[in-house]
């Protein structure tokens, strides 16, 4: 990433984050079909990175990429869909928030800054401020501002798209007065609530034969974050139109994540669209070197149209 067009979330230190100073680690993974991915931890200063367009944009969109509430992949559900979303005329933007989890050479361990349940929903909703106070200065729609996310990603863009108005952090400036609601939500297999995610857990459980310790911890921060922001508990009729996509055989977050966000949606009389592929796994990103889930963009870019 080119941290040469970065946009700083806060002037100042993030709150929460006032006295940590995390070294940001930028590094790469060969992965076992022979592509790189390309990921980022230890974030303390969140920001954005933009793809802005020439001339007017449809929207703008901000993108959170997965990585398990521990990193960032920020090619594959990031930089990647960044593009995607400027070849059908949206401004994008990659949003690197802070997590609650940093991997260590130990394992996993709870990361340093105070209020962890909340730091990245108030990245994410200061994103959406930010975003929507330059509106014009950077060429689009300020009341078409989506918010994108995928995986543990998924997970923070639902939070933003049912909990913007929940005050999660003291105004910092002016911008913190703007609306945070996003006017559309686009979901790439979610997490979403505990229930699903036990699922989830059991069929990795069946399927590698037991947890590490390092899951072990991952699943206690999991727990802590979901009972809290059981997302389809928060839907309601003032939650944004939702675009949502999974695969059946995904065992990483089970497609009853995505379903249960559909119903919550449904019964709340909020606009929704919810895709669920054959196959396809977790993780896919564009998905273009799959034949079925390839499609979600297509499905997605018409969607788009209606909202």
């Amino acid at each position: 990433m080119d941290k040469s067009n970065f946009i700083r979330l806060f002037q100042n230190a993030a709150p929460g984050s006032e006295d940590v100073t995390l070294a940001e680690e930028h590094y790469f993974e060969e992965m076992p079909d022979g592509r790189t991915k390309e990921l980022i931890q230890n974030v303390s200063v969140p920001g954005l990175y933009p793809y802005l367009l020439d001339g007017k944009a449809k929207g703008a969109v901000i993108i959170i990429p997965g990585g398990n509430f521990k990193r960032l992949v920020i090619n594959f559900e990031g930089s990647e869909i960044a593009r995607w979303f400027q070849s059908i005329g949206y401004t994008a933007f990659v949003l690197t928030p802070r997590l609650p989890l940093r991997p260590t050479a130990e394992g996993i361990m709870l990361a340093p800054h105070r209020n962890l349940e909340r730091i990245t929903l108030a990245d994410v909703q200061r994103a959406v401020r930010i975003v929507r106070q330059n509106a014009d200065k950077w060429g689009y729609p300020a009341d078409k501002i989506g918010v994108a996310g995928f995986s543990g990603g998924g997970y923070f863009a639902s939070m933003a798209a049912t909990c913007f108005d929940k005050a999660v952090y003291e105004k910092t400036d002016d911008t913190d007065d703007i609306s945070a609601r996003p006017d559309f939500c686009v979901l790439g297999y979610p997490v979403i609530n505990l229930e699903s995610q036990q699922i989830a857990r059991k069929n990795r459980i069946r399927i590698r034969g037991g947890e590490t310790n390092e899951q072990l911890q991952e699943w206690l921060l999991k727990k802590v974050l979901l009972e809290e922001y059981s997302i389809d508990r928060l839907v309601t009729k003032n939650t944004p139109p939702v675009f949502v996509f999974e695969t059946d055989d995904d065992t990483a977050t089970a497609a009853e994540n995505s379903i249960s966000f559909y119903m919550a949606a449904r019964q709340a009389g909020v606009p929704a669209e919810l895709h669920i592929f054959k196959n396809g796994g977790h993780g896919f990103g564009l998905g273009d070197y799959l034949p079925l889930v390839r499609e979600w963009k297509r499905l997605c870019e018409n969607w788009l149209e209606t909202v």
